[in-house]
């Protein structure tokens, strides 16, 4: 885009020019939603602990692998964002995209209106998508297995398919849920930005509820894994808990003024009732059986069990060095 954008804005015009199409009229409210794209992009963290009972050396593959995706996140994030800026030349006529998605015509201003190079990019775009739904489905899928396990939710859940090994109740389950809050988008696109911000709301939720627990009541006695932020952990705990706060915040603002029944923020509402629900199943019967995450393995079973795929995986990487 940066090579065939016919016109780019000057970097007094990237970093100088201050854009309200919100309505709120007040500099500082509109800089904190301008915060919500990376809001939304950042979430999702707990996917790879997930998944960390399907990879082996469990206690920092997945840390590893959150530290190495928000890394590259960023970088690439914050490329693809200044690209954009530098390459869009009129922002009233991609908010007022004829295509109704104003990343599509983004991709067409910044590429000199290249049918070709648009279409690329969408469908590349489209994949980013698909990608990102296989990586939270993933990551719900085995959380829900896991809390069916542990006995919170019915047992039916916590079955594995005897030859693919993947929990595919959970999976479908999800995909059947995804699909009727998809079709949300034909009726409504207020419901469809509700469930998006409701579900970063709770994410952010989930994120601080075990950390403000770790900091008020297991600060001496929580066990730290082979990763850790040693002592950096405390400080950042506490700051990591403000910041989800913050972040929860601006979620729950009206995004565009004046606010009506096709601009109110519904998510903290949704908040508020899925929170009421919780608080009803807890209290009428889950406080008497759901006691916590359960352990099914001693450690020396699951570190026999690693150093079995260890020798399985070095096996198999032997075979395949002896047939090349």
């Amino acid at each position: 885009m940066l090579v065939m954008s016919p016109t780019k804005a000057t970097v007094q015009g990237t970093f100088g020019t201050f854009v309200d199409s919100t309505g709120w009229d007040n500099p500082t409210a509109v800089t904190q939603l301008g915060l919500l794209m990376p809001i939304w992009v950042f979430w999702g963290y707990d996917a790879s602990a997930h998944l960390s009972e399907e990879t082996l050396d469990s206690s920092s593959t997945p840390a590893r692998s959150i530290v190495i995706a928000l890394a590259a996140s960023q970088i690439l994030g914050y490329a693809f964002v200044l690209i954009l800026n530098f390459t869009v030349s009129d922002i009233d006529a991609v908010l007022q995209c004829r295509f109704n998605q104003p990343l599509v015509c983004a991709f067409e201003q910044g590429t000199g209106g290249s049918k070709s190079a648009t279409m690329f990019l969408t469908i590349w775009m489209i994949f980013q998508f698909i990608w990102n739904i296989q990586t939270a489905l993933n990551g719900a899928s085995r959380a829900l297995y896991a809390w069916a396990r542990d006995g919170a939710i019915p047992k039916f859940f916590h079955w594995v398919h005897p030859e693919t090994k993947q929990p595919l109740r959970t999976v479908w389950f999800f995909t059947f849920v995804g699909c009727v809050l998809l079709l949300a988008n034909f009726g409504s696109s207020v419901a469809v930005s509700a469930f998006s911000a409701f579900s970063t709301i709770g994410m952010n939720v989930a994120y601080a509820i075990p950390t403000i627990c770790k900091l008020i009541w297991a600060r001496d006695t929580f066990k730290q894994s082979a990763f850790n932020l040693g002592r950096l952990s405390i400080p950042i705990n506490i700051i990591s808990v403000f910041w989800m706060f913050y972040v929860v915040a601006i979620l729950c603002m009206p995004q565009v003024m004046p606010v009506n029944g096709q601009t109110l923020n519904y998510s903290p509402i949704m908040l508020g009732g899925v929170t009421i629900l919780i608080t009803i199943y807890w209290f009428a019967g889950a406080r008497k059986w759901f006691t916590g995450p359960k352990m099914h393995i001693t450690l020396e079973e699951a570190q026999e069990l690693e150093k079995l795929k260890l020798d399985e995986d070095a096996k198999k990487a032997s075979e395949l060095g002896v047939s090349a």
